[in-house]
């Protein structure tokens, strides 16, 4: 794979037809478009700070966070990242993964659908697989889901579709209609304290509520509540069992923790790549100005000093590509240890839920047998990789900065070295 660079403003429109392998896009400052492909898959235009883009294979694109992104089609996997504008998708043929961008509108996704700290509105017309949402701020909308669905820290008005289970951890309710809709259980987590105009639906005759305000078990088919004045609609629709309950107030802080500081930190890392990219350009140019004046002035031909600084021009090249690719591989590391570091934050505010869940299924669920043999012992985790000396000189940054508290920075290098 090669890359190009095109220069853009900080707001380019960036139009990406059809990809037939994989493509990658990620956010970043810089005021250009690097597009990284097997140059012969490869077919690129631009006019008037649009860019459009096509491969037969893997693509990886890198633009301002400010681009306005739309996709046609893309027959593998996709991933996005760190955009600031809202996304258009066509059809996604594998699985569809967002972090830390602005919404999306999309059509089809074949596999499953991965979103994490979105800002804007999500708009799905069909997801074949399983859906996974964490932190979303805006509206969610989700008519048809083929497999389960598990949502966390939806905050605005919900619509959502699916063939499967469905388990949702509500934040604050700024929304006015929440619509849940599943073939088989539904779980849901409330904070404490909304005011909810309730109607529950179980096909399977058993609907649990555990609230602070209302607590009791329902052996019918249907239940209209009203709590807490009833400012918000909440609708849901089981083929099998409901279960509503109170919030735990240490899983609704757990995951926003970890969240945001993992798109702190992935814009911080973003920003310093692109000033160092910068640098290195600036001062490759000023060596090979230098260069070529020197060899002016030490009497070779014009050809042959020509031809020296093509070659010293090729080697500073092949040098700043190993670099930029040591710090995309030191990015995206880091990126994976806070994406675990969040994970395991939020199995562990979980981990008692879970179980009161799985105890409750005994008594108004389906009636298990016990298991004949006993379970098999867990695996021990793999122990963490110690924080780096890089990510450690990050995270100062942002105290110095005072991006962060003292406070903070502490509980991020403890959960980056899995100690939260």
């Amino acid at each position: 794979m090669t890359r190009q660079i095109i220069n853009t403003s900080l707001a380019p429109d960036c139009f990406v037809g059809q990809i037939m392998g994989d493509l990658r896009v990620k956010g970043w400052d810089l005021p250009q478009i690097a597009l990284e492909a097997d140059p012969d898959q490869l077919v690129l235009s631009e006019e008037d700070d649009a860019v459009r883009v096509s491969c037969q294979g893997d693509c990886e694109i890198r633009l301002p966070h400010g681009a306005a992104l739309e996709i046609e089609a893309v027959h593998g996997d996709a991933q996005i990242k760190l955009l600031d504008e809202p996304l258009k998708i066509g059809s996604v043929h594998g699985s569809l993964s967002l972090r830390s961008v602005a919404g999306a509108a999309v059509e089809l996704v074949h596999g499953d659908l991965s979103a994490k700290s979105i800002t804007g509105d999500l708009e799905f017309q069909q997801v074949l697989g399983n859906v996974e949402v964490r932190q979303a701020e805006g509206a969610l909308d989700l008519r048809d889901v083929g497999g389960d669905l598990d949502l966390q820290n939806v905050r605005r008005d919900l619509h959502v579709v699916s063939k499967g289970d469905a388990r949702l951890q509500l934040g604050t309710l700024d929304g006015e209609t929440y619509l849940v809709q599943a073939a088989g259980d539904v779980q849901i987590s409330l904070p404490a304290g909304s005011g909810l105009k309730l109607h529950l639906v179980s096909q399977g005759h058993s609907i649990k509520v555990r609230l602070p305000e209302h607590t009791e078990t329902y052996r019918q088919e249907q239940v209209d509540l009203e709590i807490g004045g009833g400012e918000i609609s909440l609708t849901v629709e089981a083929g099998g069992d409901v279960s509503l309950t109170a919030q735990d107030a240490a899983w609704e802080g757990a995951s926003p923790y970890m969240a945001d500081f993992s798109e702190q930190i992935a814009r911080q890392v973003e920003s310093q790549i692109g000033e160092q990219l910068e640098e290195v350009s600036r001062r490759v140019k000023d060596q090979m100005d230098r260069l070529s004046s020197d060899l002016g002035k030490s009497g070779f031909s014009p050809e042959d000093a020509q031809r020296i600084v093509d070659q010293a021009m090729r080697a500073s090249e092949r040098e700043t590509t190993r670099a930029q690719e040591k710090m995309r591989r030191a990015q995206e590391k880091l990126e994976r240890k806070l994406e675990e570091a969040q994970r395991r934050a939020g199995q562990k505010a979980r981990a008692g839920e879970r179980s009161s869940w799985a105890r409750s299924r005994h008594t108004w669920g389906r009636h298990w047998p016990a298991p004949v043999t006993p379970p098999t012992p867990p695996t021990p985790p793999a122990a963490p990789d110690p924080v780096s000396e890089e990510e450690r000189l990050m995270i100062l940054r942002m105290l110095e900065q005072k991006k962060i508290s003292l406070e903070e920075a502490e509980q991020l290098l403890s959960a980056l070295e899995g100690n939260e």
